[in-house]
């Protein structure tokens, strides 16, 4: 069963993953940030709602107008091999507001 936000809702990532973790669904995990995390949302609170729902935020060095937020969780595949599963939502700003967003999830299996 996806999440189900509204506006100003609290972002889980553990709720993602459980809900989008599925190969080809990056879009509805997508609309679900942004549903959390509408364009125009201060970019300061956009970094406060991620790192609520555990990830780590910083703007990137080599492209300032992207903040880089990272929520990274390790599992256990078939009983016994461990693995990451990363998330990383990109937030695209003018500097104040949020313009834009980019969810990606990777996972690597050790």
């Amino acid at each position: 069963m996806a999440p189900s936000l509204g506006v100003g809702s609290a972002l889980r990532f553990e709720d993602i993953e459980s809900s989008f973790g599925e190969e080809g669904r990056m879009p509805a995990a997508q609309a679900v940030a942004l549903i959390a995390i509408p364009v125009g949302t201060p970019l300061s609170d956009a970094r406060a709602t991620l790192e609520r729902a555990g990830a780590r935020c910083n703007m990137q060095r080599l492209h300032p107008s992207i903040m880089e937020c990272i929520y990274a969780q390790r599992v256990t595949v078939d009983d016994y091999y461990p693995a990451d599963i990363i998330w990383t939502t990109r937030l695209h700003g003018d500097g104040v507001r949020v313009t834009g967003m980019t969810v990606s999830r990777a996972f690597d299996k050790h």
